[in-house]
């Protein structure tokens, strides 16, 4: 999973990607937060019917540990930043 955050006031969005077993799996993010202790994501299918997945996430350091959700399925993620 690959996401992008814009660096001005609000945290804007501005890529998401989603690859499971080596293929690229169509989403758009239907709701954000991001700030200094926290982030959370949940990202749907093209036509907003689906969830896709769901990501929640605690700043740990340098880093945001957390858990991600998808296909009913519950993992622990770490989240850093990449550039």
């Amino acid at each position: 999973m690959s996401v992008g955050f814009g660096h001005v006031p609000g945290s804007p969005l501005i890529l998401t990607r989603l690859r499971a077993d080596g293929r690229d799996v169509p989403v758009q993010s239907a709701q954000w937060w991001l700030d200094n202790e926290e982030l959370r994501l949940l990202l749907v299918d093209p036509n907003a019917h689906a969830q896709q997945l769901l990501l929640k996430a605690k700043r740990n350091g340098f880093v945001f540990d957390g858990s991600l959700w998808r296909g009913g399925k519950r993992r622990w993620v770490r989240c850093r930043e990449d550039g």
